[in-house]
């Protein structure tokens, strides 16, 4: 890539069409020209250049000397650069606002009650941080209890407080069961769970079998990746009723061959 195709690229990335950044180029580096001189140094087309002018006076790229032919007149590179720049922030600035709108807005619209008669489906989600507000949305819709498997280090992250919404849901007086691998000795963990009386954790010998959760007995999530390793993701949910009762059902029979936390 050339020298000035790199710098088009770059004009591109501040706002501007290939065609506008290349003409800009062109003015600035002439200083002063008419169209026509524009038009032959740029190698575009005197009506593209006629067409696209206008747009980088309105931009405050280039300013219009009247005269005989009319000469343009480039804003300075650093000035230019500053004045894309504060455009492309006050672009952002709305689009997030308007974001913020439209999501707040669907959200009302389609909001669907879990479990409610014939919205059962299935999802996977491939994303981490999509996972991450999916749990965070769980965590703020249920209600009664909270079911779960997964590996120590997540499960000393809850007991610890560090999930949030998790913090909060016991706080509304959900009850949470949570089954785990072996627990190393961690005195905060220990004084954490102990200090909530809806909170129940047991233990395997081994690894956990699967990653899962629970939530009201209304949705359920469970990890489907075939590798061996911490990520969380693709990570399948499903408020359908027979996948909620085998979930439910292997829970349960986990439940009860699972170990009570050990006494310090």
């Amino acid at each position: 890539m050339s020298g000035i195709d790199e710098h088009v690229e770059t004009l591109v990335k501040l706002g501007l069409t290939s065609l506008q950044a290349r003409i800009y180029l062109t003015v600035l580096t002439l200083q002063k020209a008419n169209v026509a001189k524009i038009s032959n140094t740029a190698e575009i087309a005197r009506p593209d250049v006629y067409r696209v002018l206008p747009t980088l006076e309105k931009l405050g790229l280039v300013r219009k000397i009247l005269a005989t032919p009319i000469i343009y007149e480039p804003t300075p590179l650093k000035d230019a650069c500053t004045l894309l720049l504060q455009k492309k922030k006050e672009e952002y600035s709305e689009a997030s606002e308007r974001s913020l709108t439209l999501i707040k807005e669907f959200n009302e619209q389609t909001q669907i009650v879990i479990g409610e008669s014939g919205t059962e489906h299935f999802s996977i989600i491939n994303s981490r941080e999509l996972l991450l507000e999916k749990f965070r949305a769980a965590d703020i819709a249920t209600e009664k209890s909270v079911d779960l498997i997964s590996d120590w280090q997540t499960i000393r992250g809850l007991l610890l407080g560090v999930t949030e919404a998790s913090e909060q849901a016991m706080g509304r007086g959900v009850k949470m069961r949570l089954i785990t691998d072996k627990e190393s000795f961690d005195r905060r963990a220990q004084a954490r769970r102990k200090k909530n009386p809806l909170l129940e954790v047991r233990y395997l010998d081994g690894p956990v079998p699967v990653r899962a959760g629970i939530y009201d007995g209304k949705l359920a999530n469970m990890r489907v990746r075939t590798k061996e390793d911490s990520e969380m993701t693709p990570s399948l949910w499903s408020d359908n009723p027979d996948f909620i009762k085998v979930m439910v059902g292997y829970f349960e029979c986990l439940w009860e061959k699972a170990k009570q936390a050990p006494k310090e």
